[in-house]
């Protein structure tokens, strides 16, 4: 059952969600922001572990809110950094290689068990 309807229908039970820090909880920003909203109403509170805010207050509120919207920056900031690298390395071997082949300046070159097994094929 997905988390959010659960809690939902749980609503009289449960006060809290309890995440490590709110980047664990999403990484949309906006859209988080808009959940979380719709579990105040229902007096659930998304409380983070390491980034503590009383939501309760103004204050409180806009700090949760400022964990969300850094948290998506930090993914799309990943993401650039990825897309970049995986750009760069493009045409190179990033990973192990497969048996038969070492790598040599990021690509694949047949080593001597590899030998036998080129021959056979």
């Amino acid at each position: 059952m997905d988390m959010l309807k659960f809690v939902k229908q749980k609503s009289n039970e449960i006060q809290f969600i309890l995440v490590y820090s709110m980047d664990r909880f999403s990484r949309t920003g906006d859209e988080a922001m808009t959940i979380v909203y719709e579990l105040r109403k229902n007096q659930i509170y998304v409380q983070s572990v390491t980034q503590v805010s009383d939501q309760e207050t103004a204050e409180g509120e806009l700090q949760q809110n400022m964990n969300l919207i850094f948290a998506k920056y930090d993914n799309e900031c990943r993401r650039r950094k990825t897309i970049a690298g995986m750009r760069e390395y493009v045409g190179r071997w990033c990973s192990k290689p497969p048996r038969g082949y070492s790598k040599k300046d990021g690509e694949l070159v047949i080593n001597m068990e590899g030998e036998p097994i080129k021959k056979a094929l």
